[in-house]
């Protein structure tokens, strides 16, 4: 009985990473040419033509078409420049920040976030192994092999909570004279097998 039942976990195992292969297998659409940090402008481009397009910040992050087109770690840069922005002056993002919505998409990707603790620390899990993370923001962008296996959304949600929690950081180190940023910025992701 337990041999049957190894096998149709192995079975179930490889179809799981099959799925995964040909649902999250795709390209991106568009590619970040400029970001503009003084008018909180970024120029997007589409592949395969020569089209331009910019947007601001906030209409970015809240447009899901354009969000899901770019790659996990451009969407996630874009969050870092939007996530420093609300914790740094906010002006620009607070005052759009009623008539636009943000919203995280669950339907793709390896990793998916679950929840965020008191100390800043985010959990993620993997869908296939079913084994949960917990790390800082920070960490998980550093890594680029783990925040390619985020969705778009939350590659960028990522990112904004990571902006945030560098300038609030830099806002700590500049008061206190510690060096708490450079701490969480040399901490690396937990070791993990490679399938």
């Amino acid at each position: 009985m337990t041999i049957i039942h190894e096998l149709k976990t192995f079975i179930r195992q490889h179809i799981e990473n099959l799925r995964y292969l040909f649902t999250h297998a795709k390209h991106a659409k568009y590619c970040i040419e400029e970001i503009d940090t003084k008018a909180q402008e970024v120029t997007i481009r589409c592949h395969g033509t020569d089209t331009a397009i910019k947007f601001t910040y906030t209409s970015i992050i809240s447009d899901p078409l354009v969000l899901d087109g770019l790659s996990p770690d451009q969407a996630c840069l874009i969050g870092g420049y939007v996530g420093r922005v609300i914790r740094g002056d906010g002006s620009v993002i607070n005052y759009h920040a009623n008539q636009k919505s943000f919203l995280l998409n669950k339907k793709i990707g390896r990793y998916r976030i679950v929840y965020q603790d008191r100390s800043g620390q985010v959990a993620y899990i993997d869908t296939i192994s079913k084994k949960k993370y917990l790390e800082h923001p920070i960490t998980i962008v550093n890594t680029r092999h783990i925040i390619l296996k985020f969705n778009s959304s939350q590659a960028c949600y990522l990112g904004i909570l990571a902006g945030v929690s560098i300038e609030k950081n830099m806002q700590i180190d500049k008061k206190t004279g510690s060096k708490k940023l450079l701490k969480i910025s040399q901490k690396r992701a937990k070791l993990r097998i490679v399938q």
